[in-house]
């Protein structure tokens, strides 16, 4: 039992050292597809505003009023262009280049 310890840990070890498995490509278009509709909702800004109000009337002389506002927005974040974005997502997930580019994407246009 001793010996097969030092054994097990040598081959663990090494077994550490496999490369790691290749990525999972996808065909082009559907890589162009997943990346427009990743970098259009990644670019998007969205703005909300919510108003609340509460009363209640905890005894006859003690009235609770309260009154509250929320304003929440996010915008896009990054230097990179939204073509550089696609560019990459196709090349990333495709391992080739786009074959449309992301202006004439249906989705793109609208």
């Amino acid at each position: 039992m001793r010996r097969i310890a030092p054994l097990l840990l040598g081959i663990g070890a090494l077994a550490a050292c496999a490369p790691a498995p290749a990525p999972v490509l996808v065909p082009v278009d559907v890589a162009e597809a997943e990346c427009t509709r990743s970098v259009i909702t990644a670019n998007q800004t969205t703005v909300g505003a919510s108003v609340g109000f509460s009363s209640s009337n905890r005894n006859r002389n003690q009235r609770n009023n309260r009154t509250g506002v929320s304003v929440s927005a996010s915008f896009p974040v990054g230097s990179r262009s939204i073509v550089e974005q696609y560019n990459a997502c196709v090349q990333r997930r495709s391992g080739q280049a786009p074959v449309t580019p992301l202006a004439q994407r249906p989705e793109f246009r609208g």
